[in-house]
């Protein structure tokens, strides 16, 4: 997962805000972000899979608000920019 600009280009996962790489079970990985409230951050998921679970799943936390999968009025897509 990238946010901000290395989700755009130039992402690989030596600069991913949160990898999870390699072969293994269903695992959860984590990683932290400073952001601007009211401002709009691009943000990439790759997922790939070889064999077993397909397990993809995303959640996030603040200060304020304990780790909820609720992004509700929180994410947009933007077709026009589909393949940015």
């Amino acid at each position: 997962m990238w946010i901000g600009a290395n989700a755009l280009s130039g992402f690989t996962t030596a600069n991913a805000t949160v990898s999870n790489g390699g072969l293994h079970g269903n695992v959860e990985r984590s990683g932290t972000s400073a952001l601007t409230a009211g401002v709009y951050y691009p943000v990439r998921m790759q997922f790939g899979e070889n064999s077993g679970g397909d397990v993809f799943g995303f959640n996030y936390s603040t200060p304020t608000i304990t780790k909820t999968t609720n992004v509700t009025g929180l994410v947009f897509y933007n077709p026009s920019t589909n393949g940015f």
